[in-house]
């Protein structure tokens, strides 16, 4: 619950059941257990879990409102969004030399 409760904290728009997913491999290194815990789904486990997850339109998931969390939430979702860097040029670096 810690764990995917971070998850959702960190992400300034939310995430989606199928980007959990791949966050939470991405930090433990395994597969969410949600068969192990008895659901068919990701989604079926954060529906069951309304003291970690809400869900808002188009399935996304956020963190549900605490008290030791909200200081954290309030910092995120300051967060000013990425933006790309566009790079100028043709790359990097000195350009390459055909040998002759």
């Amino acid at each position: 619950k810690k764990l995917i409760r971070s998850l959702l904290v960190s992400a300034q728009n939310g995430l989606t059941a199928s980007q959990l997913e791949e966050d939470y491999a991405t930090i433990v290194c395994k597969p969410c257990p949600y068969r192990d815990l008895g659901f068919a789904s990701t989604h079926q486990l954060l529906l069951a879990m309304p003291d970690v997850a809400e869900q808002r339109s188009g399935g996304v998931f956020v963190a549900a409102a605490e008290a030791s969390t909200a200081k954290i939430a309030s910092l995120v979702s300051r967060q000013k969004p990425k933006t790309l860097k566009r790079t100028r040029g043709r790359g990097r670096g000195r350009p390459s030399i055909a040998a002759a």
